[in-house]
């Protein structure tokens, strides 16, 4: 039976470690805001994942705040980027990683830039940009323009009332940012976002990531999320195991402390009893004999010692004198067995 058992205990264990597994590997299919590699409609992101994997650019979702150091980061319109992430990300780009940034609004990376955003026009590439993306061509109206342009930055494309696009280096990666997050969706995909994404993703080299987790896609996040596939599996496997040895060592230890005995009934609530059952009759005396006979018996030469509660048990006349005078017979007992110890 017992070996059944721990059959049974190995068997749920691993159970518990395959629903585990599955739970971490599940990937989430969310639906909700359209800036995603899923999005679809014309404001979606469908088509530029489509695009670059159909070059050969290996993509992901990005379901985390912060962005490797290393291939491009494709991130539109992002909601809540706090001022940690943010420093988060310009460090991630000074150590070697690159940036697309599309948003027609401030956020804590543009601040961070130092980039302030106005009123839009029409566009027009510059000599840079025509060398960077010759094959770019944008809509001829844009919402947003961006001034206050960092050292060392260039203008990509402009407009009457500012940049259009601008291009920052950090250390060792650099920062893109376009004020129109439209030339990245699908409606200008062919013309404009795959023209700028495709040359980016494949300078910067690695996997393409697209920042999902700022759209609400990865929902609550605890430090277990950030690990990675395999450290969380090990983590799994441990905590089974470590379960599974704390089950086994426990039915081999025993209870953690003996079993009390079953506690008795004390001579004060037989006498009670017997009492309660004599009192209609009125012969409380047939209770009380055989109880003052059966202390004589227990105490032997020691009855002389009980002599009075004794006394006072046969000549009871109620309940309340008959059991103080067991209450009595019993503490000369208990004296006694203290004595003999």
């Amino acid at each position: 039976m017992s070996g059944r058992r721990d059959g049974l205990i190995v068997v749920g264990m691993l159970v518990a470690l395959v629903i585990g597994i599955s739970l971490v590997y599940r990937q989430p299919q969310p639906v909700g805001p359209p800036w995603r590699i899923d999005g679809h409609g014309a404001y979606g992101l469908s088509g530029l994942h489509a695009g670059l994997e159909e070059a050969g650019i290996q993509t992901r979702r990005g379901l985390v705040p912060t962005i490797p150091a290393h291939g491009l980061t494709i991130s539109v319109e992002p909601d809540q980027i706090s001022r940690d992430e943010a420093a988060s990300w310009l460090q991630s780009v000074r150590s070697g990683g690159t940036l697309l940034l599309a948003t027609a609004r401030p956020n804590a990376v543009t601040r961070a830039l130092g980039l302030h955003f106005v009123g839009g026009g029409y566009a027009s590439a510059t000599a840079q940009g025509q060398y960077a993306f010759p094959d770019a061509q944008p809509p001829v109206g844009s919402v947003r323009s961006l001034t206050h342009l960092p050292e060392g930055s260039e203008s990509l494309f402009t407009s009457d009332r500012g940049s259009l696009m601008v291009v920052v280096s950090l250390g060792e990666g650099s920062v893109w940012v376009m004020s129109d997050p439209r030339w990245l969706a699908n409606s200008h995909v062919v013309e404009t976002g795959l023209p700028i994404a495709l040359p980016l993703a494949e300078v910067s080299g690695g996997e393409t990531v697209f920042d999902e987790y700022h759209h609400g896609a990865a929902g609550r996040l605890g430090p277990f999320s950030f690990l990675p596939y395999s450290a969380q599996i090990l983590l799994l496997q441990g905590a089974l195991l470590a379960l599974l040895a704390a089950v086994t060592a426990a039915r081999r230890l025993g209870p953690l402390r003996p079993q009390r005995e079953p506690a008795t009934r004390s001579t004060v609530e037989l006498a009670r009893s017997l009492a309660q059952m004599h009192r209609g009759s009125r012969r409380i005396e047939a209770a009380t004999q055989p109880l003052a006979h059966g202390f004589r018996r227990a105490l032997g030469s020691a009855a002389e010692e009980a002599a009075g509660p004794l006394a006072a048990l046969e000549g009871a006349r109620d309940e309340g004198a008959a059991v103080k005078a067991c209450n009595d017979v019993e503490h000369v007992m208990e004296r006694r067995r203290s004595g003999d110890r």
